[in-house]
């Protein structure tokens, strides 16, 4: 088939699982209506055992649900679970990538028919930061979830190798994003403790531009040293029907746990002091909307702007449901 009429196949079956109610689908019907259908639309005869091999045995002795190869070696390993399990278990993870780890397999995939999560076991880092991608049926557009079964799925990409060049280079470039972050900090940090001359004659031309004097070098190397203080507007709360809705002196509960799934994957954070929370990709502090952003602009480097509070998600204290934080500030 061609790219396009994979696309296709892909489209028709995603959409009539998506009509589906599968909460109520065990792992066997989960595989039999979603994951076999997907696999045979990427090219690959799951009624085939030379090309998919159900119940691959391992080195330990335990069983992967389905071992894709390439001349009878596996070059991909897909573990099922039923809908509604969560992917990030722990337990889960750590046993189809020790799997693969222990055949030498490069590509992983886990997944409970809706949700898929591909890892690269075989490269360095705990588990967790060996996933590059992730597919929710659900949340995320169809164009997108088809590019994404064929660029890194289909019998053709895998078989060529494709696939793993293209998950190598997908994760490389989230651990890049992820220490450029980490090091900004350190950077700007440097910069200002040590200021080099450059900076010092920027600053001194553009205070000079602004009001017209001139600060000498000293002066200005002074001020770097010191963490900027800055006056800024005080925003007022909006009112409306006499009650306060901006949420603009609500303090959130410190240690609440935050968590939102986007672009197919899952962010996690917790509440530390005055709304500020901290992100569990970085482990670094930021404030309600800094943290969404940057979650964010891993999966969409575009976008410019976010309400954290309709963003972010948590567990109500009080009645145990998953709820928008905004409801907690509106209470």
């Amino acid at each position: 088939m061609s790219r396009d009429d994979i696309k296709e196949c892909l489209r028709e079956r995603i959409e009539k699982a998506k009509q589906w109610n599968v909460s109520d689908f065990g792992e066997i019907q989960a595989k039999r209506a979603i994951m076999e259908p997907i696999l045979d639309c990427l090219e690959w005869d799951t009624s085939n055992p030379g090309e998919v091999r159900l119940e691959y045995p391992t080195p330990s002795g335990d069983r992967v649900d389905y071992a894709l190869l390439k001349g009878g070696d596996p070059v991909a390993l897909l573990e099922a679970k039923k809908p509604g399990e969560s992917l990030d278990n722990p337990h889960y993870v750590e046993q189809i990538l020790k799997y693969a780890f222990q055949k030498g397999v490069p590509l992983a995939i886990l997944s409970n028919g809706v949700e898929w999560s591909f890892y690269l076991p075989l490269e360095k880092g705990d588990w967790e930061t060996r996933k590059f991608y992730s597919i929710d049926l659900n949340a995320q557009g169809i164009d997108s979830v088809c590019d994404t079964f064929v660029e890194f799925l289909s019998k053709d990409n895998v078989m060529s190798g494709a696939a793993l060049e293209s998950a190598k280079d997908k994760l490389d470039r989230q651990k890049r994003e992820i220490r450029i972050r980490q090091t900004l900090p350190e950077a700007w940090k440097g910069i200002i403790t040590e200021p080099n001359e450059s900076l010092v004659q920027l600053l001194i031309e553009e205070t000079e531009r602004r009001c017209g004097f001139k600060p000498d070098e000293s002066q200005v190397k002074t001020f770097l040293k010191k963490p900027v203080k800055e006056t800024l507007p005080v925003a007022q709360p909006k009112i409306h029907n006499r009650q306060r809705v901006s949420g603009e002196r609500f303090v959130l509960p410190v240690d609440l746990r935050l968590h939102k799934k986007y672009g197919g994957r899952k962010f996690r954070a917790v509440t530390v002091t005055n709304n500020e929370i901290r992100l569990e990709i970085d482990g670094e502090p930021h404030t309600l909307n800094e943290g969404a952003l940057l979650c964010m602009r891993t999966i969409s480097p575009h976008v410019r702007s976010v309400d954290a509070w309709t963003w972010w998600k948590c567990i109500h204290p009080k009645t145990g449901k998953e709820v928008l934080i905004d409801v907690l500030r509106k209470e």
